[in-house]
């Protein structure tokens, strides 16, 4: 069997400090994926390049965000035409395939869409919504093939853009090795951005709910950034202007990846409320660090956190259920190791890179297949 040639295309590079998770998982994926094809990495955001796989950083424009997709991907095309891959893969966010035409195949790695995303208060980000989702829309026609971290974003996907080409699930993996937690590690962990689609309104009320007997000893760590909210902060909104050390919680706004690494080292829960995820990419991470993962049951996290195997599920928006998964683990450690231990083994024989991979390379086949190719195919 040849060697594919594969554009991955990114709006998020995965050696970035801000990174999200599309660059998270590229960061592992591409230099794995470079073993058994020729693999270069085409970004809009710039960064050290990773080991073994060559990149072209392509100028992201000055455009405001939702009239930029057209010139981005009109600009990515420039270089596709000199790379001639056989593969180029999208990611959906950023919509960077929206005005391909290539004789190449395509195929996008389909996450959280802008309709369900957080949507931040004003007039510009209600009305850039729609540009944004029709760039998304107009990128998922123009692909030979779509692939889904889990089967329930599918359903959402098709709810979303209508009819999807052919798709596959495949699961996101990492290379996380194990990390052991510092003696006598206690504490909750949340990481994600300060916004409505992650839920961390949910999680200050519930934490807000349980007693002082059942906090003893706990501090719930927030670490992400902020997004606007009726404030001007939507954390403040969630906090509704009490000091986190009166709740017992404790604010990260910027942490470097030592820093954090020490954080969850220093904690012996997670926490996952979103009100959607296609995935949740920070379950693997939590269960890397040996963490019980309490988690909601929106979008494809039930297919990531096992209930009463590898972590707890509530409802989305049950704040009750919440506080109750929480004082439950705080209180039982020996639950909260049992599940811990299966987290990691989760991670190890589920969510592994090569398995990613080995999926991937059969997807990118059956693409290639199934392609008529040819700017008249879209």
């Amino acid at each position: 069997m040849r060697r594919l040639k594969i554009a991955l295309v990114t709006p998020e590079h995965p050696n970035s400090p801000r990174h999200g998770g599309i660059a998270r998982y590229l960061r592992d994926y591409a230099p794995a994926l470079a073993a058994a094809a020729d693999v270069v990495l085409v970004s809009t955001e710039a960064g050290e390049e990773l080991a073994g796989v060559p990149q072209h950083i392509v100028s992201a424009g000055c455009l405001p965000s939702p009239l930029a997709p057209p010139g981005r991907s009109r600009r990515i095309q420039d270089v596709l035409r000199r790379l001639n891959p056989d593969i180029v893969e999208y990611p959906n966010w950023g919509a960077l395939g929206c005005c391909d035409r290539g004789h190449w195949t395509t195929v996008t790695r389909i996450s959280t869409p802008v309709r369900r995303g957080s949507l931040r208060p004003g007039l510009m980000p209600r009305l850039a919504r729609p540009l944004h989702h029709f760039w998304e829309s107009q990128a998922i026609r123009r692909t030979d093939f779509a692939i889904s971290h889990t089967n329930a974003h599918i359903l959402t996907c098709e709810a979303v853009y209508g009819q999807l080409p052919p798709v596959k699930t495949i699961a996101l993996g990492v290379n996380l090795p194990p990390v052991e937690p510092l003696p006598g590690a206690r504490g909750v962990l949340f990481v994600g951005r300060f916004e409505a689609r992650k839920g961390l309104d949910v999680l200050i009320e519930a934490w807000r709910s349980l007693s002082a007997a059942q906090k003893a000893g706990l501090t719930l760590h927030l670490v992400g950034r902020d997004t606007p909210g009726r404030s001007g902060s939507y954390l403040r909104d969630c906090l509704r202007d009490d000091p986190p050390e009166a709740l017992a919680v404790k604010v990260h706004h910027s942490l470097n990846e030592a820093e954090l690494a020490r954080l969850r080292q220093s904690c012996h829960i997670a926490v996952v409320p979103s009100r959607y995820e296609s995935f949740g990419m920070v379950v693997l991470e939590a269960f890397a660090f040996g963490h019980a993962v309490i988690a909601s049951t929106a979008g494809g996290l039930p297919e990531v956190v096992r209930d009463g195997e590898d972590g707890l599920l509530v409802a989305p928006e049950d704040v009750a259920a919440l506080a109750r998964a929480l004082a439950r683990l705080g209180q039982d450690e020996a639950l909260a190791a049992k599940l811990a231990t299966a987290g990691r083994q989760a991670l190890a024989t589920r969510f592994s890179v090569a398995r990613m991979v080995e999926a991937s390379l059969a997807a990118y086949e059956v693409a290639v297949a199934g392609n008529t190719g040819g700017e008249e195919a879209r």
